[in-house]
């Protein structure tokens, strides 16, 4: 059997991008790809969450829950992590911006025109 899926090309090179950084494929970008085979869904672009704050410019309220992306030197550049205050930073180590947590989901009532 031959399987062809057409996957854009941010996905494949956000797939050759992460092959040489940490020399195998993050848990993350298998499970876009896995999903997408199984379930015949198209590989798009995640929509973006919101505007990167760089530490250098502002940081988050103190005891706040932020979403970061970290040194370089890190595996996983993008995690949610505590921002506790001036004096103790963040709980993840080196940050080099943060984003506020978007809104959770809230499903929308349907209407059927049926």
């Amino acid at each position: 059997m031959k399987l062809i899926i057409d996957i854009p090309a941010e996905t494949v090179n956000k797939i050759k991008d992460n092959v040489m950084f940490t020399g195998s494929i993050s848990s993350d970008i298998r499970w876009d790809v896995t999903s997408a085979i199984v379930n015949g869904i198209p590989l798009e672009p995640q929509p973006k969450t919101g505007n990167w704050i760089p530490v250098s410019e502002r940081l988050p309220e103190d005891n706040t829950k932020v979403i970061v992306t970290r040194d370089a030197t890190y595996k996983e550049k993008v995690i949610i992590t505590w921002y506790q205050d001036k004096e103790h930073g963040f709980l993840c180590g080196l940050v080099t911006a943060w984003q506020p947590l978007p809104e959770p989901y809230e499903p929308q009532e349907r209407e059927d025109n049926e």
